[in-house]
């Protein structure tokens, strides 16, 4: 996957685009070398964009039943997921969910000390890093790259989404 661009006209199509790129990361690990590390999600954008909104949606989808806040204060915040495939056409499995918040960090080493190396190493989590745009430096090659803008009418957001592997 080279670089996918959308266009949100409100929240309901968030939630769409949520389950969307649910499904499309699945199908982009089948097959591929990254399954010894863990799925990564780094999400930039500027503040109310809504980056936290897309995780809420993401992590409902993986059958999440807790209150899913940002972890601006904790920085990190994991969630037990029921032991599901992606996809119905997939053995790979998801155990736990981690929600990262970089805002408050001023350098990508203050993310080392919390033990997020040992986390991403793991195939069997899902990592998604608010403000990853700050830890730049520590997030794995095969991160995929979500960023949301502003759109020009109020509810309205432009994503684009990268990766390499």
């Amino acid at each position: 996957m080279k670089m996918l661009q959308s266009k949100i006209k409100n929240l309901k199509d968030l939630v769409k685009f949520s389950k969307k790129f649910l499904g499309l990361i699945s199908i982009n690990n089948q097959g591929s070398k990254i399954k010894d590390t863990a799925i990564v999600i780094g999400l930039t954008g500027p503040l109310g964009v809504g980056k936290t909104t897309f995780v809420r949606n993401l992590l409902k989808f993986l059958r999440i039943k807790q209150k899913i806040q940002s972890p601006s204060f904790l920085i990190i915040k994991s969630y037990e997921i029921d032991q599901i495939p992606l996809t119905h056409n997939t053995k790979y499995l998801m155990h736990r969910a981690y929600h990262i918040d970089a805002y408050r960090l001023n350098k990508s080493n203050e993310l080392l000390v919390l033990g997020v190396k040992k986390i991403i190493s793991n195939p069997n989590h899902i990592v998604l890093v608010e403000w990853a745009d700050k830890v730049k430096k520590i997030m794995p090659k095969n991160t995929f790259w979500l960023n949301l803008e502003f759109g020009p009418k109020k509810n309205e957001r432009k994503i684009k989404l990268s990766h390499s592997n």
